[in-house]
């Protein structure tokens, strides 16, 4: 622990979770909110989103979260009396809200492993075979060098957001 401006410093880690849901199903109309953890709370809402369909653009839907989670990081959150180093510990999203965080092709395309770069084989649905290859790397990410992978540059990358191992990968993405 360090002295902050006579605050006792501490860090402290959160869990953000980001998934659309179907409001009706009578109607195409989804409700995307954000929630984020700290181990010893309760979750809670940052955000929420609502639409007829998914967000359009990650950077709009992200960048008041994004703008408010580096205020925490350079300016620490203050609480009863402490000074908390504040970081993200990992996202945990369903396929479709991974995809689009992460700006990367669908979990249905040859190359979607989200971990390596082995390329899949369609049998009814994809299957990755091959697990001696290269693994994804953040800097490779953020300079692009995935095409068969990446849609475009994720601006969780400029936030020192690591899009390889933040993200926890839902039991579902790989059995089914």
């Amino acid at each position: 622990m360090n002295k902050n401006n006579g605050y006792i410093e501490k860090k402290t880690e959160f869990t953000v979770n980001i998934d659309g849901l179907p409001l009706f199903k009578s109607s195409s109309t989804q409700l995307w909110p954000v929630l984020c953890k700290f181990s010893t709370l309760n979750s809670f809402i940052v955000a929420l989103y609502y639409g007829e369909k998914k967000p359009n653009n990650v950077d709009d839907f992200m960048k008041d979260f994004l703008t408010e989670y580096d205020n925490l990081k350079t300016n620490h959150l203050i609480y009863h009396d402490r000074s908390y180093l504040v970081s993200i510990k990992y996202f945990t999203c369903d396929a479709p809200a991974r995809q689009f965080l992460k700006c990367i092709k669908s979990h249905i395309g040859y190359f979607s492993c989200e971990r390596c770069t082995t390329q899949g084989e369609w049998k009814e649905k994809m299957v990755f075979y091959e697990l001696d290859c290269s693994k994804r790397t953040d800097d490779k990410l953020s300079l692009l060098q995935y095409p068969e992978h990446q849609v475009r540059l994720s601006p969780l990358i400029s936030y020192s957001i690591s899009c390889v191992n933040q993200f926890v990968i839902d039991y579902m993405s790989i059995t089914n």
